[in-house]
């Protein structure tokens, strides 16, 4: 089974690796902001909820999601290895 902390090394080594940054994301004054702020040379920044496999965002996570794109952010939700590439693929077209 994959661990959630495997998707997330895999999230930050593609980022470092197409020359972005990854940071763990942590509010400490709300609850459901997503796991990772990122950006890349060309796109700018966007966030990342990281769960396992079959897991979905949390009442909170969605509220805040809601919150961030009404704000003009960029919000994706992955679950796997395959998700992260596509999403990284979706954000530099």
């Amino acid at each position: 089974m994959t661990h959630e902390s495997d998707i997330e090394a895999y999230l930050v080594s593609r980022v470092k690796a197409l020359g972005g940054k990854c940071q763990k994301h942590v509010c400490p004054v709300e609850r459901g902001d997503p796991d990772r702020l990122c950006a890349l040379p060309r796109v700018g920044l966007f966030l990342v909820e990281v769960k396992r496999p079959g897991e979905e965002p949390g009442f909170h996570q969605k509220r805040r999601h809601r919150e961030w794109i009404a704000a003009g952010g960029r919000v994706f939700t992955v679950t796997d290895y395959d998700e992260v590439d596509k999403m990284l693929t979706e954000v530099m077209l």
